[in-house]
């Protein structure tokens, strides 16, 4: 399962009478080595998702973020991403940079560029409607970082 955020549920379905169904929400959150944080851009760690909210196609939009890798996953870490980012999103992943001994730094900007065709991956917290992000990490544990971006794009 990819580190982050992650909301599903399970249906049950009981051997009673009537042959009752029960839905189970889960929630939760896969811890990593490697943290995504940001200062500036709309990123809700608790729901792993970068809101970049209503954009104008003339105007574009453009996040950046940082990937905080802790000791034991400096030398290993090689993030790329693990398939092409959703269109119209471009993704740029630089190079790691030591903040401490222990501790490293990767940039990642999430660009919607300028003249952007109208696209709606806005919704409530829902998965199936926000552009989805998967990166490879290189590392054993997690194999992948998920990221998921909200945004409407408008004429």
């Amino acid at each position: 399962m990819p580190a982050g955020a992650f909301e599903q549920r399970i249906d049950v379905h009981l051997n009673l009478p009537g042959e009752p169904e029960i839905v189970l929400p889960v929630e939760g959150r896969v811890n990593s080595p490697i943290e995504i944080v940001s200062r500036t851009a709309g990123w809700e760690a608790d729901l792993g998702i970068l809101s970049l909210g209503q954009i104008r196609s003339a105007e574009g939009a453009k996040a950046e973020l940082s990937l905080i890798v802790r000791e034991g996953a400096q030398e290993n870490v090689k993030v790329k991403l693990a398939k092409d980012a959703p269109a119209p999103l471009k993704v740029t992943i630089g190079k790691r940079e030591p903040l401490t001994p222990s501790t490293s730094r990767i940039a990642l900007t999430i660009e919607v560029p300028r003249g952007t065709r109208p696209v709606n991956h806005w919704g409530s917290n829902d998965e199936a409607k926000l552009a989805r992000i998967l990166l490879d990490t290189g590392l054993p544990e997690p194999k992948q970082l998920q990221i998921l971006v909200q945004f409407l794009v408008e004429e």
